[in-house]
């Protein structure tokens, strides 16, 4: 069969279609899906889907069919790959779920636009604390870390760091298969708190435009006070209006009604994030999100009582950058510690940043660290390296000079 390679935009490859089935039936087996009264949840989620679109006084054409499941291949994960020379291989597949024509992909497109419209009022609700921290202590804490294209992370970093600073390079292991949706970590739970940040700091409701087969018309979806005009003649037929208890609504029914089809087996997703999906990356951003701004929450709360502590945390996740589950940063050595606690966490603490333990010890999430504290690292598809710099920076006052490195990539 033909698939794509992971990180790879438009690049096909051929695989074994015995091997891709078994990696299918792998996942099927795994708890990330059952099939335990999935029939019946099923017609449950046409009767809410059907209710739902009654509320909005809307009646797209919702197809009958379930997505399905096909992998892609991560050739990223052994750099050494040549098909035609034996080794210890390190392709792993990732599992898609490809939702571009099922009773899913409206909900998922209606979710996507309620999610993107979050992230951006969240972004400027972040921003403004960030000014109003660095006006009050003099430096700068970040309240958000991730990045919505690999692209714009070098626009992102110094010419030259100190000496002192290394690179680090890891992923959230299995990020989208280990998420829990239960629970107090539970991404049914998480997934409230950026949609009550940006409801409380617009103080205003999201639309959407559909057009004229009542579907919502890609990034024209926003914030605002009113219903927003609509040209006459365009392809944005009306505004459909998503208060916060709707948007609460809507992206609970996605995460509960994560169905795909093997053959003739329906499964239904109960862990993880299925990837494919229009707002799946929204879902993984916002769910990583809310415990990065917890992290800087803490840091910002020592900073009246610990202004040192504050300082040296803040400045260790300066140059730290997420692209959905994959993280780089030019930090310093202890850095580490932070996304391999083994204590019990602390809500209030700032020496861990991800929910990689439960609060009774057990594993949540993994971190992969494939390049920890060098001088160079391969991040998706740049490669980037510190070096030395022939001239060092005086500064005014200190009789010995730190030395720094030059950063290319």
């Amino acid at each position: 069969m033909l698939t794509c390679i992971d990180k790879v935009p438009n690049h096909l490859d051929a695989v074994c279609i015995h091997w891709a089935a078994q990696q299918v039936v792998a996942h099927l087996d795994s708890p990330c899906d059952s099939v335990t009264d999935v029939h019946n949840e099923l017609t449950y989620y046409h009767r809410d889907l059907t209710a739902l679109l009654t509320q909005l006084q809307i009646s797209p054409v919702i197809p009958l069919d379930a997505p399905y499941i096909y992998p892609t291949i991560k050739a990223h994960k052994c750099t050494q790959h040549d098909p035609d020379t034996p080794h210890e291989c390190g392709i792993v597949a990732r599992k898609i779920t490809a939702d571009v024509s099922s009773y899913h992909t409206w909900l998922g497109q209606l979710t996507s636009a309620i999610l993107g419209s979050v992230k951006h009022a969240i972004l400027q609700h972040r921003y403004t604390l960030q000014q109003s921290f660095e006006e009050q202590y003099g430096y700068a804490l970040r309240f958000y870390y991730w990045i919505d294209a690999w692209q714009s992370m070098p626009l992102n970093l110094p010419d030259t760091v100190t000496a002192d600073l290394r690179l680090i390079n890891c992923d959230v292991k299995q990020c989208f298969d280990n998420i829990p949706l239960d629970g107090p970590d539970g991404l049914l739970q998480v997934i409230t708190h950026p949609i009550h940040e940006a409801y409380d700091y617009t103080q205003q409701d999201i639309y959407v435009a559909i057009d004229h087969d009542d579907s919502p018309i890609p990034k024209r979806h926003k914030f605002a006070d009113t219903y927003p005009w609509t040209p006459p003649g365009g392809r944005a037929k009306q505004w459909i209006r998503i208060p916060r208890a709707l948007a609460l609504t809507i992206v609970h029914l996605y995460l509960t009604s994560l169905f795909v089809r093997v053959g003739p087996t329906l499964a239904r997703q109960v862990l993880g994030i299925p990837m494919g999906g229009s707002p799946s990356s929204h879902y993984l951003d916002l769910y990583l999100d809310h415990y990065e701004y917890r992290w800087a929450r803490s840091v910002a709360l020592l900073a009246t009582r610990e202004p040192d502590t504050a300082y040296r945390f803040a400045m260790a996740m300066r140059y730290f950058f997420r692209y959905a589950d994959d993280t780089m940063g030019i930090v310093p050595s202890w850095f580490i510690t932070l996304v391999t606690p083994t204590a019990l966490r602390d809500q209030a603490s700032p020496r861990w940043i991800y929910p990689l333990l439960a609060r009774d010890g057990t594993t949540i999430l993994e971190f992969d660290i494939e390049g920890a504290l060098t001088l160079s690292i391969n991040f998706l598809r740049l490669t980037i390296t510190l070096g030395s710099v022939q001239r060092q920076r005086r500064v005014p006052g200190n009789s010995s000079s730190p030395k720094y490195r030059h950063l290319t990539y």
